[in-house]
């Protein structure tokens, strides 16, 4: 039979996107929607970013797709916010326009790395060394994690131990590290996860305010569901909730943990479907 021509494809970029073009940041790739189209000959290509396919995708949830980790209260068409900690840290706010979601894409994760606490304030003068400006990417990533456990190591000044050393050297770091700390209770890894899941909590709280996402924010990300128990355990809710003046308003705030691996194909999905129908 004749091969099927594929009439609109939609990809999301891990990157900032301009016009046809895309750069990936964690990547040196540089991406031509036109080129692609033409090599693969498919009849149009769009590009849209990561987290808003991810955006695009939340509505297309289910109930169980989701992990409630604070009811709150949440209003409808309130604005709502994503945030997601994988390879590095993606954001992306949601605003009701007439009668949808209308999905803004964001940098957010390159905002600047803001500590609230003594050992924070020691972990950013511990990375200033290494990086001319600290994001909060630098923290809330695999190398994220990675970067904390290191600054720890040096602070405690304590051996990891044979068996983590080994497994360092044979898998991906920040997966031995979060395994270590979830299932062997490495006292260095432990402490580590845990001031991650903080870091976070205080980063999507601070999400939150910005954009006052009554309608909820919502995690995502490679990490979180990897850490599920562990997160929920955590202080990640206490330093969401953390805002000072504005703790009573943060406990209104819905916080949902997305456990649907494939939520940013769902999004990318539909608005090739929608980009097919020119809509």
């Amino acid at each position: 039979p004749p091969t099927r021509r594929i009439h609109t494809a939609c990809l999301g970029i891990a990157g900032p996107i301009e016009g046809r073009r895309a750069k990936v940041t964690n990547l040196p790739w540089q991406l031509d929607a036109d080129k692609l189209a033409s090599e693969f000959h498919l009849g149009q290509v769009q590009f849209i970013n990561d987290f808003a396919a991810i955006g695009h995708g939340v509505p297309l949830l289910s109930e169980q797709d989701l992990c409630i980790l604070q009811s709150g209260e949440p209003l409808a068409q309130a604005p709502k916010a994503i945030l997601g900690a994988g390879t590095g840290l993606g954001k992306a706010l949601l605003f009701w326009c007439h009668d949808h979601y209308r999905v803004i894409a964001t940098e957010g994760g390159h905002n600047h790395f803001a500590p609230c606490h003594g050992l924070q304030v020691e972990l950013l003068q511990y990375l200033r060394q290494r990086y001319e400006r600290v994001s909060e990417e630098r923290l809330l990533s695999g190398q994220g994690i990675q970067n904390i456990f290191a600054f720890l190591q040096q602070k405690n000044q304590t051996e990891i131990g044979t068996a983590m050393q080994q497994a360092l050297q044979n898998a991906d770091p920040a997966t031995v590290i979060a395994a270590f700390a979830q299932e062997k209770h490495h006292a260095i890894a432990v402490q580590c996860l845990q001031l991650f899941c903080e870091i976070y909590g205080q980063c999507a709280g601070d999400l939150a305010l910005s954009c006052l996402a009554r309608g909820g924010i919502y995690v995502a990300g490679g990490i979180a569901g990897k850490i599920r128990a562990f997160l929920t355990a955590s202080d990640f809710l206490k330093a969401f909730n953390a805002k000072g003046r504005m703790t009573a308003l943060m406990q209104q705030i819905p916080v949902y943990l997305i456990l649907n691996p494939r939520i940013g194909l769902l999004g990318a999905m539909q608005q090739a479907y929608l980009f097919a129908r020119n809509k």
